[in-house]
């Protein structure tokens, strides 16, 4: 694996108060990314979704992820690739929806997603960091993370 580092910028999107550009810290890039112009990274350590695109500093995202310490609910670690997108809302538990569904891993039911609401839109669980879902990653801004989404996009979680 190579390392690359990103040049930072720290400032903070217009769009979203969720959204911020600034450095990627310097990782070990898995050596299938190298030549991919846009691919989204999922860092557990640092609780955070980055969305990289060529020649321009990564977008971080603040995000909640699975809980390590039990293999039911790890959000699990290696490339991806989004498998497909719906921007619903999808009832994922009975009286809990989620929106912007990207599915990375359809047969473990793993993906990206909004913060969980009940059928009129309220927040249920806004907290971000390790061990609060089932193994998804909940994002803050789910709207940032679809929109940049593609089918067949890899997603690195590490």
């Amino acid at each position: 694996m190579k390392k690359i580092a990103f040049v930072s910028v720290a400032l903070i999107l217009a769009a979203c108060g969720s959204q911020t550009i600034a450095a990627t810290p310097t990782a070990d890039i898995p050596a299938e990314l190298l030549d991919v112009s846009r691919w989204i990274e999922v860092d557990l350590a640092a609780s955070e979704i980055r969305l990289h695109s060529a020649n321009a500093d990564a977008i971080h995202i603040a995000a909640a992820t699975g809980v390590a310490d039990d293999p039911r609910y790890a959000t699990p670690l290696g490339v991806f690739h989004v498998q497909s997108m719906d921007h619903g809302p999808i009832e994922s538990a009975s009286g809990v929806f989620v929106r912007d569904l990207i599915m990375i891993d359809i047969a473990s039911g793993t993906g990206i997603h909004s913060v969980p609401m009940d059928g009129e839109g309220t927040l249920l669980d806004d907290r971000t960091g390790p061990s609060i879902t089932a193994g998804c990653v909940r994002a803050t801004d789910s709207a940032a993370v679809f929109a940049f989404a593609d089918l067949g996009m890899p997603v690195w979680i590490h």
